[in-house]
């Protein structure tokens, strides 16, 4: 179904969350096929919906060999696979002012010489957000303990507001 997202959004409903992974998987090959420079995801779901786990799916597809861990209290982590980078920021505890200070925008705001892919957690805690690169809006939706519903669109456009 990721491969249909140039028509518009995908949406499943009832995924077991192999079937969520698998569908990570699907959207990290998109992303290198279709965004040479990288992407930025922007992460979507209830506490425990599994946008860590996601993003741990994520690395595992881009070669990431280590442990991918939320990114609550420091924020963001940066991880370095053989296909690609990845930054993952966690933004629950920060509000638009605090997000300047820290910079982190200028990590996604300007592709790199390398694929990276950003997914940022708690993203409508900036209000609005900017980059060169394609944006993935994912959201997660519990159903229950071990089905999720997902939907993924991809915004082809420099600014985003929550």
């Amino acid at each position: 179904m990721i491969e249909k997202l140039s028509d518009g959004p995908v949406e499943e409903t009832n995924l077991s969350l192999e079937d969520v992974q698998n569908r990570c998987t699907a959207l990290v090959e998109y992303c290198l096929a279709n965004c040479s420079r990288g992407a930025v995801w922007l992460m979507e779901g209830d506490l425990g919906a599994g946008k860590t786990t996601f993003v741990a799916a994520a690395a595992h597809a881009l070669g990431i060999e280590d442990v991918v861990n939320s990114p609550t209290f420091n924020l963001h982590n940066h991880y370095t696979g053989l296909r690609g980078e990845l930054n993952h920021f966690d933004l629950y505890r920060l509000g638009s002012s605090a997000m300047m200070e820290l910079e982190f925008s200028e990590i996604w705001e300007s592709p790199g010489e390398h694929f990276a892919l950003h997914a940022i957690e708690w993203w409508t805690n900036l209000g609005t957000i900017h980059s060169a690169l394609p944006f993935f809006r994912i959201t997660l939706e519990i159903v229950d303990e071990r089905r999720r519903n997902l939907r993924v669109q991809e915004i082809r456009q420099f600014e985003v507001h929550a």
